[in-house]
């Protein structure tokens, strides 16, 4: 994004597709979570959150990391979402949506420099527990079998790790 504000077209062009891949996990995952997963939805839902990374591509600050810039615009567009569904009869509780919002949803680790900076600040162990729920998308049972560790030493790992990562993320901002 720095070098696209910068002007360079290729890195913009880059910029938006690596962005929309990570969208379309982003949207994919929150969507099913919602029960509103459909091909087309999740297609929309992306992109709205380009057309707005583009519009506001001019807030944002070379100095902060740009995956929580990204993934604020998204939760914004899957409010939207959210609403318009409301308004077109389909029923979507709030709790559906907090829930959305208080899981954060990463991308591949290896096209993500923050995430992947953040990462390597975890313990080892914590690290590989979040990598397996959250990256490749294994269950909690499934970690748990992995790992030999009981399932909710594999809970509590997991939300401490995402609490960690927040608080970490929360202090870059206010730097």
């Amino acid at each position: 994004m720095r070098q696209a504000q910068q002007g360079d077209v290729a890195s913009y062009k880059e910029l938006l597709e690596g962005a929309r891949v990570i969208l379309l996990v982003y949207a994919s995952r929150t969507l099913r979570r919602m029960g509103l997963h459909d091909q087309g939805s999740v297609d929309d839902l992306v992109q709205e959150t380009l057309l707005a990374v583009h519009a506001k591509r001019h807030t944002y600050d070379p100095a902060q990391l740009f995956t929580p810039w990204l993934f604020a615009i998204a939760r914004y567009k899957l409010i939207d979402f959210g609403r318009s569904r409301k308004r077109a009869g389909v029923v979507v509780g709030l709790e559906q949506v907090e829930d959305v919002l208080e899981a954060p949803v990463f991308a591949d680790p290896t096209t993500e420099t923050d995430l992947k900076v953040l990462m390597e600040q975890l313990p080892k162990k914590t690290r590989l527990i979040l990598e397996l729920v959250k990256l490749e998308g294994l269950s909690i049972a499934e970690t748990a079998a992995r790992t030999q560790m009981s399932e909710s030493a594999i809970k509590v790992t997991v939300h401490r790790a995402l609490k960690a990562l927040r608080l970490r993320l929360s202090k870059k901002d206010m730097e």
